[in-house]
């Protein structure tokens, strides 16, 4: 039987009707149906495939019905779908539309289909949709865009489109799309929203950093003069009630000091702000000056306070340890603070090591009250502790645990807590740091004064002080005048600008923030006054602490940074630190001006020559090495030193060679400006000069009147000497 010829895929029940049609007639043309074969077996056999066919026209029935049921469940699915479904032809023109598409686009579906998909497209921007659906063509693959989207009533909204290219059954190349359209104009709205509202919260924490740097300028500064001003006064000698009072005020400044430091950190971690140093220090004396630290804490309250580091746990590591001893200090002042009796001790483990990194844990255990478990989570939240009755009864602003907690973050690690109320706690947390390599050179270790005061010497420096605080001023001149050096003072940046214009500073410390004529407008006037070999270096002082700062002083012609509240021994190893660099680059260069640095002296008893009134020169001495400990050093130093650098100046005579001299004239320079009198300080700056000449014809007659003067200073030292420099001589 002939089978209807139909264009496409043909449906399941035709498909069915095809089969049993074939089926018949290859039953029909059998040979089997000769008429030579038995008519009651044919009929038999005809019977049986009736009754097959009889029940194929059952199934084709059920199928018709399933067809129809699944199509109307289709035809509803596309009709009421969640978004406009439109099938356009390559002429871009649609073909159909559901009725979602309708209620979109205000319009019913007879005045979609056949017209225009751009037509439904807002002015302006219909070649965009064109462009789009031949994007989606080209690539063969879903292209989706935003557009306004035009209604049949004249209004607009924003709509999503999905393009999607389709393919003809028969041909198998491109029939036209399948668009889908979205409103998402109340989405587009609450981004907007977003967005602005993400701009303000931007804003608003701009200006929360402008005022805590403000704030920070305000506070630092007039602490900056208590803290200065009490150590100072505790140098002297004081009763004990005054000193009582004054280790008080010491104490009650470093404490507020440190809440002003934990809410700038708190603001530079909470804006992205804080970067961590790498270089190379030592764990075990990190450790160490924690315990140390803590030690006077803990033996005050009767408790036992000891460290644990395994033997494998490398000890020269790359890393921030002034971070790195935050959150120690934190954790263990912590402990401290919570523990009545009993002890705390801090432990550290090595969890991984490879040549890129190593993994520590960390661990401060303790004794104390402890925290509850619903409540050990809440802890590393800013501005929380335990229990409210905490705050009452142990003070703090419950910003240590939540700054700590962003420190170990930005270390690779995390932390967190082990605790039971009245069982004591354990504090863990990981760090991962770079192992040192060999090459790095020595650790980091920071200096106590006495360490520094030690170690190095320097001539006495002309220093210019710009400062608009009277306070302040008094504190830098007293340190740095304690030290042997003249210190000049300017109240505003013009003043300094002035005083630089008049005459030669070997340093110049200018505060930013300064009434008519700041320190950033002065840094840059003064850079202008002399050629560059001879620019003396400039410091800037700023209670700022804000991230970015550092970067503006360089960047506005400072050499250093100071911040506020400073110690004095960072004031003295800046400023004498600098004065160095720039005397060994002047001796190197040799300046073509022939004005020279000259010495000078704070006192009137600095000028006594040790000639006369010994005792009194030696009086002077010490008040210019800040303290008796200093003093004693720089004896040390003297006896040592003096020898061996009058011998290299005669070998460098010999040699012809003037850099060698001034060299070693410029540290026999730094410790006479300390110990020495005005004959002999004019004894070393004339071979001094003569070396920076570069001609050595006048050198011998000098460096014999430096001898002759060194051996009459060596006579007035000679009972400062230190007993065991008196052994080895002997």
């Amino acid at each position: 039987m002939p089978t209807k010829k139909t264009s496409g895929t043909p449906e399941p029940s035709a498909l069915l009707r095809r089969q049993a049609e074939q089926r018949l007639a290859k039953l029909l043309t059998r040979k089997s149906l000769s008429a030579s074969k038995d008519p009651r077996a044919l009929l038999h056999e005809l019977q049986v495939h009736q009754v097959e066919l009889e029940m194929q026209n059952e199934n084709l029935r059920d199928m018709h019905l399933w067809l129809a049921e699944a199509r109307d469940r289709y035809l509803d699915l596309f009709q009421f779908a969640p978004v406009a479904y439109l099938s356009v032809n390559l002429d871009q023109a649609i073909q159909e539309a559901n009725l979602t598409a309708a209620g979109m686009l205000v319009a019913e579906r007879k005045q979609l289909v056949g017209s225009r998909l751009a037509k439904w497209v807002a002015r302006g921007h219909r070649d965009d949709c064109s462009r789009h659906l031949q994007a989606a063509l080209q690539s063969a693959s879903k292209e989706t865009c935003e557009l306004p989207i035009l209604r049949g009533d004249g209004s607009e909204f924003l709509g999503h489109l999905e393009i999607m290219p389709i393919k003809s059954h028969e041909s198998g190349k491109a029939a036209g799309w399948r668009v889908t359209i979205s409103d998402v104009t109340a989405r587009k709205r609450v981004e907007e929203e977003l967005a602005r509202t993400k701009e303000a919260a931007e804003k608003a924490s701009l200006a929360k950093s402008r005022f805590l740097a403000n704030v920070s300028h305000e506070l630092r500064t007039p602490m900056n003069a208590i803290l200065g001003m009490t150590q100072l006064a505790l140098n002297d000698e004081l009763s004990p009630a005054v000193r009582d009072y004054l280790e008080t005020v010491m104490q009650s400044s470093e404490s507020l000091l440190e809440l002003l430091n934990d809410l700038l950190d708190f603001s530079r971690i909470e804006e992205g702000r804080l970067e961590l140093e790498s270089v190379a220090f030592s764990l075990r004396k990190t450790v160490n000056q924690v315990l140390k630290c803590m030690s006077v804490r803990a033996l005050e309250k009767g408790l036992e306070l000891s460290g644990d580091l395994s033997d494998d746990v490398p000890d020269n590591v790359l890393g921030d340890p002034s971070r790195l001893r935050q959150v120690l200090v934190n954790l263990v002042g912590n402990a401290v603070k919570f523990t009545e009796r009993g002890s705390v001790t801090i432990r550290v483990r090595k969890q991984s090591e490879s040549k890129e990194e190593v993994g520590l844990l960390f661990s401060v255990a303790d004794t104390g009250i402890g925290v509850s478990a619903q409540e050990q989570q809440k802890i590393f939240a800013p501005f929380t502790q335990a229990d409210p009755s905490t705050t009452r009864s142990y003070g703090g602003t419950g910003l240590g645990l939540a700054i700590s907690a962003d420190l170990v973050k930005l270390m690779g690690g995390k932390i967190w807590v082990e605790s039971r109320l009245g069982a004591g706690s354990t504090f863990y947390c990981t760090v991962r740091l770079k192992p040192a390599p060999a090459a790095a050179g020595p650790v980091v270790r920071r200096e106590a004064a006495h360490d520094l005061l030690a170690s190095r010497t320097t001539r006495p420096l002309h220093v210019l002080v710009a400062e608009d605080v009277p306070p302040n001023q008094k504190l830098v001149a007293a340190i740095l005048r304690k030290r042997g050096h003249e210190v000049t003072l300017a109240n505003d940046g013009r003043e300094a600008v002035d005083a630089a214009t008049q005459q030669h500073f070997d340093v110049i410390l200018l505060d930013v923030q300064m009434p008519v004529v700041d320190g950033f407008q002065a840094a840059v006037a003064i850079r202008k006054l002399d050629p560059a070999e001879r620019r003396p270096p400039l410091v800037a002082m700023t209670a700022y602490a804000m991230k970015g700062d550092v970067e503006r002083c360089i960047t506005s012609g400072f050499d250093d940074y100071l911040g506020k509240p400073f110690r004095a021994e960072e004031l003295i190893r800046m400023v004498e630190g600098l004065a160095d660099q720039g005397t060994s680059n002047q001796a190197v260069r040799a300046p073509k001006s022939g004005r020279r640095p000259r010495l000078r002296y704070a006192t009137a008893e600095a000028r006594l020559d040790p000639a006369h009134e010994n005792g009194r020169y030696l009086e002077a001495a010490r008040k210019r090495c800040y303290d008796d400990t200093m003093f004693d050093e720089m004896v040390a130093f003297f006896f040592q030193e003096s020898p061996s650098l009058l011998r290299q100046m005669r070998i460098s005579l010999a040699e012809g060679n003037a850099v060698e001299l001034v060299r070693a004239v410029h540290r026999l320079k730094s410790t006479v400006g300390y110990l020495g009198s005005p004959a002999a300080a004019q004894a070393v700056t004339r071979v001094e000069e003569i070396g920076l000449s570069g001609s050595l014809a006048n050198a011998p007659p000098a460096i014999e009147q430096l001898e002759a003067e060194m051996k009459r200073l060596n006579e007035v030292l000679a009972p400062c000497r230190p007993q065991e420099q008196r052994q080895d001589q002997g």
